[in-house]
Formats: C-alpha cells, sequence, structure tokens
C-alpha cells in the first residue's frame, strides 16, 4: 500500500499546481502550467507523464468525483495535453492522505 498526501500551490499565474508527495518524498505532479492556454478557473492541464503513469491515482481521484476528463485538449510544442475539471475544491481534498493499493510510478 502507498499513501500520498496532497500539496497545492499556484503557479505566477494564479493556476493551482498539484503535486503528491510519498514518505520518500515527490511521487508525482499532476498539473502543468501552458500561461497561454484558455482554460477555466476550475480547470487544469495534465502533466502528460501522470496521465501516463499515475492510472491509479488518476481512477481513485475519478471515482471519488475529485477530477474529470473533459473533452478538450491543449497543444504546446510537440505534446498535446489533456484538460480536467476539479469537481472539488482540491485545498480541501488536500487535507487528507490518500491510500491506494500496489500503485507504482
Amino acid at each position: 500500500m502507498k499513501t500520498l498526501s496532497i500539496k497545492v500551490n499556484s503557479y505566477s499565474n494564479t493556476r493551482r499546481h498539484v503535486q503528491f508527495w510519498s514518505k520518500a518524498g515527490p511521487y508525482s505532479t499532476l498539473t502543468i502550467n501552458i500561461p497561454e492556454a484558455n482554460i477555466e478557473q476550475d480547470e487544469f492541464i495534465m502533466n502528460a507523464s501522470h496521465e501516463l503513469y499515475c492510472a491509479k491515482v488518476n481512477a481513485y481521484l475519478v471515482q471519488n468525483n475529485i477530477i474529470r476528463k473533459t473533452d478538450r485538449k491543449v497543444k504546446s510544442g510537440y505534446q498535446t495535453y489533456s484538460v480536467w475539471k476539479f469537481m472539488q475544491d482540491i485545498n480541501e481534498v488536500a487535507s487528507s492522505n490518500i491510500t491506494l493499493e500496489d500503485t507504482i510510478l
């Protein structure tokens, strides 16, 4: 079992910077900042490596109605990123830990 805590900060343009931490240190960064992207206040651009390697974390967040994937994409350079929506206040969610079984990065 792996227990993750959530740290929420802000990028310089006030978009949320969300990171997962394990007891060993940083686990994964959920969000990336693409300043020129047109997204709503309750939306975020998911870090491509988080989306690729943290499927169980994302499944937990979706099943618990914390985040939801939209049908929109943002392109930056050669990479295309998914736009997601916070369904709950992420600061409130961050006050509790997430415990997952057999989650690997």
